[in-house]
């Protein structure tokens, strides 16, 4: 079942987000065929592009030494409170640990993690996606709450609806077939000032409205059998 289905606040945002990503790639175009220059390399590594932007309030926040074992990185990530992720921490061993913490909080490559624990990035990068799996069951968030959080300069909220929507990002990157490395940083950016500029509450209202006429115009049709 399509997940966005029963949701309409995402629905909307999907909406919202995909305009403004259209209207970015077609500006992206016409820059483009002005210089007559595309970029087609696709990454070999990873399509990810570094969001993660720390509140200015906590770019001062101590940082963990180099080589910190998972226990410290637990005590640490208890220590940040606000992010609430020391519960949800609590379902992922050891490893997973480490390789979120250098992932989301040191923002490291998975070429960078894995040649820090001896894995290629493959693997680096498949344990990550599903310890963030195991961190989303934790968090128990459902889209306006994550996307309340992401607001709120959450990293992992913000790395959870990176995940989300990443194949459309990958997707409206791809000119003529062609994957543009360029243009996909671009789209990224635009994901970020969606987030940002995204109205939860209008939104809400609107739902609301929708789902009142909906009942409205139900109950005039039951009147009238």
């Amino acid at each position: 079942m399509n997940e966005s289905a029963n949701d309409p606040l995402k629905n909307i945002f999907i909406k919202y987000l995909d305009t403004a990503l259209n209207r970015t790639k077609d500006k992206f175009i016409k820059r483009m065929e002005r210089q007559e220059q595309y970029e087609t390399i696709l990454p070999e590594e990873d399509l990810s592009y570094d969001f993660y932007r720390f509140p200015e309030e906590k770019a001062d926040m101590q940082r963990l030494p180099v080589g910190a074992d998972a226990s410290r990185i637990r005590s640490w990530i208890c220590g940040q409170t606000q992010w609430n992720l020391a519960h949800s921490f609590q379902r992922l061993n050891d490893r997973e640990v480490v390789i979120v913490y250098l992932r989301v909080f040191e923002q490291l490559t998975f070429a960078e993690i894995g040649k820090r624990i001896g894995e290629d990035w493959q693997k680096t990068a498949s344990s990550y996606t599903y310890a963030r799996k195991k961190l989303r069951k934790g968090l128990k968030m459902n889209f306006e709450q994550l996307l309340k959080k992401a607001k709120d300069q959450e990293p992992e909220a913000k790395e959870l609806l990176y995940e989300m929507f990443r194949p459309l990002l990958i997707h409206q990157a791809l000119i003529l077939g062609r994957f543009s490395e360029d243009l996909y940083q671009e789209l990224c950016v635009t994901f970020l000032l969606c987030i940002d500029s995204f109205k939860i509450e209008k939104a809400i209202v609107l739902i609301n409205d929708k789902e009142n006429r909906r009942r409205k115009s139900k109950n005039k049709g039951e009147e009238s059998t």
